[in-house]
């Protein structure tokens, strides 16, 4: 009984240890699980917000877009490749469509190609009116932004 004793002692002191180990494992994983989401929904913010902008100004700003793109820079390694892409295809749409807008606007009226830039542009408008809605946006994020 006597050798048993400390052999008893030393395992019941390696499950505590044990013990300890998983538990503080449980708690970095969650802290990663709410930092990573705090991170996604930072950036889902950052979207609905700039799709609101368009949607009240009925077009993107130059610093919208800016603050925009500064908020989705590292998506690729928050969000799966669908959304990353999503992400980068919002900012490209806006950045095609200040570029028609402007290259529109230096075209005289009347103008065949002028007409072909300001139809592009709105075709970019209704595209972003229909993505600002809010079901749509948050269909696009939402496995994204489910904890479980």
């Amino acid at each position: 009984m006597q050798a048993l004793g400390p052999t008893i002692v030393t395992a019941a002191i390696g499950g505590f240890a044990w013990y300890i180990a998983w538990q503080q494992w449980r708690t970095a994983e969650k802290k990663r699980t709410q930092d990573l989401f705090e991170k996604r929904f930072r950036v889902f913010e950052a979207t609905r917000h700039f799709l609101g902008e368009i949607e009240l100004h009925g077009k993107p700003s130059k610093d919208a877009l800016l603050l925009y793109a500064n908020c989705i820079t590292g998506a690729m390694f928050l969000f799966d490749d669908g959304l990353s892409k999503y992400l980068k295809e919002i900012q490209a749409r806006a950045v095609s469509w200040q570029d028609n807008e402007a290259r529109a606007d230096r075209r005289p009226d009347g103008d065949e190609q002028r007409a072909r830039l300001v139809d592009t542009a709105t075709d970019e408008n209704e595209w972003f009116l229909r993505e600002a809605s809010v079901s749509v946006l948050e269909e696009k994020f939402k496995k994204a932004l489910t904890l479980g």
